[in-house]
């Protein structure tokens, strides 16, 4: 049985860490005394975000019929019919990606990339046999908490600060360069935080800071060097 080419990372890419500037700690509401410090709360979600962006440029690398018929063993039903093909595609005697077949067509593969035993990469395919969306693991131990669909152009990483499987900030790119972002910071479902880049630097950080309006009440401007330009308290509803 073929199955279509497979989309594979190029790990090397996962090893960038983006430093830009996320959340702020709020603070005083009195005009004037809103902006106190930078906080960390979302650097690590940044980093997620650059790790899967450059992951996202998935390499082309086999067809599974190209693989040595003693490299894969197939899984059947108790009806007689292919449910999974287990695959050896660096022959070092181990199962480092798996297939799982419906109706004869591949919905979904699970990938070792780094060669520890453990997922690190899921991917998702449509009835027509392309890839919908590609799962990664952040920290390479199992649990799938970033997602990358990729439509022509543009692209959205849907990532999981909290790695609980609920996606809580939302990327999007275009022509490989991220132009806005979006993140519910305290989980309550409702969007609180708004990044707007030019370029791949942050222009824009637009707050609720109550937290639960799921509207902006304060708008930051940043500069070219990345400081804080301006903040107004004058923002109207999105």
């Amino acid at each position: 049985m073929r199955l279509g080419p497979i989309k594979l990372l190029d790990s090397a890419l996962c090893l960038h860490v983006w430093s830009a500037t996320a959340s702020l700690r709020a603070y005083d509401e009195s005009p004037g005394v809103f902006l106190s410090s930078i906080a960390e709360r979302n650097h690590s979600a940044c980093s997620v975000s650059e790790r899967a962006k450059l992951c996202a440029r998935c390499l082309p690398l086999v067809f599974l019929a190209a693989c040595a018929s003693e490299r894969v063993t197939p899984v059947y039903d108790p009806a007689g019919a292919i449910r999974r093909l287990d695959y050896d595609t660096d022959r070092d005697g181990r199962v480092d990606m798996r297939a799982y077949l419906e109706n004869g067509r591949t919905v979904r593969i699970e990938a070792d990339g780094n060669g520890d035993g453990i997922v690190d990469r899921w991917e998702y395919y449509r009835a027509d046999g392309q890839l919908d969306r590609l799962g990664t693991s952040s920290e390479s131990d199992g649990v799938e908490d970033t997602w990358v669909v990729q439509r022509g152009d543009e692209m959205r990483v849907d990532i999981s600060t909290r790695r609980d499987g609920v996606a809580d900030r939302h990327e999007f790119h275009d022509k490989g360069v991220l132009v806005r972002s979006e993140q519910d910071t305290n989980g309550d479902g409702r969007i609180d935080q708004w990044q707007r880049f030019d370029g791949g630097k942050l222009r824009e950080l637009l707050l609720d800071t109550s937290q639960a309006s799921g509207r902006p009440d304060r708008r930051l401007v940043y500069a070219n060097d990345g400081s804080v330009q301006s903040v107004d308290s004058d923002v109207s509803p999105k």
